[in-house]
Formats: structure tokens, sequence, C-alpha cells
């Protein structure tokens, strides 16, 4: 079974069990680690990250092919926080180390780190 962090009751009408409700959006973090393909095919769309204010190591929906970052959507990064030591390699996925002084770092798909997950609040 998943580990999930739980969601407070109030927001539970608009998002399922287990998620949480932020600006029009249910989210949640699963705490089991997983290789970001696992961690992007169990929930469709992993977190594509515009700004945090939370503390966090996790997958995020950021991947590099062919010399370019994108989400997982396909769409354009427009908005980047990379930590400064980190380096776009091929292959790589990109996880959140959300500390002092840090940022978003990328690294081998296939290491396991727990995930965020996203998708619209249902009425």
């Amino acid at each position: 079974a998943e580990e999930l962090i739980a969601a407070p009751k109030a927001a539970r009408r608009f998002c399922s069990d287990g998620w949480f409700s932020y600006q029009s959006k249910c989210y949640m973090f699963v705490n089991t680690p997983r290789s970001w393909n696992i961690a992007m095919n169990w929930n469709l769309y992993l977190q594509q990250i515009t700004r945090t204010a939370n503390r966090a190591t996790a997958w995020i929906g950021g991947f590099y092919l062919q010399g370019y970052w994108m989400w997982i959507d396909c769409s354009v990064m427009y908005y980047t926080n990379w930590y400064s030591q980190s380096t776009a390699t091929s292959n790589s996925c990109m996880y959140l180390q959300s500390a002092v002084g840090q940022g978003w770092r990328n690294l081998r798909c296939g290491t396991q780190y727990p995930f965020i997950c996203v998708h619209n609040v249902r009425c």
C-alpha cells in the first residue's frame, strides 16, 4: 500500500481522500519512493512546479530531452528554480530539493524518490 499524507477534512469535499486542495487543484504527496517513470505512470501528471514555499525532496514533472527541459505535458518551462550546482545531461529527470539555498536538481530517472501528484479540483 502506498503511504500518503492525509488531506484535511475541509478539503476532502473537493478532492478525494488522501489529496488536498490548493488554488483550484488537488495535490497528493506519495511518500513511497519510486523511479520517475513509475511515478509518472502511477498518477499521470507529476506536479509542474511554478513556485513553492514547502520543504520537500520529491520527483516533479520535468525531464530533459534532446537539449531541452520540459514538463511531462510537453509544455515549455518559463519558470525555473535550478540549484546552482545542477547540470543538464541527457536522460535526466527533475526533482525538488526544497531547503535553504536549494531548488530543482536533475538525476538519473531510475533513482527512487517520493513524488507529488496534481489534478484539477472536481466539483
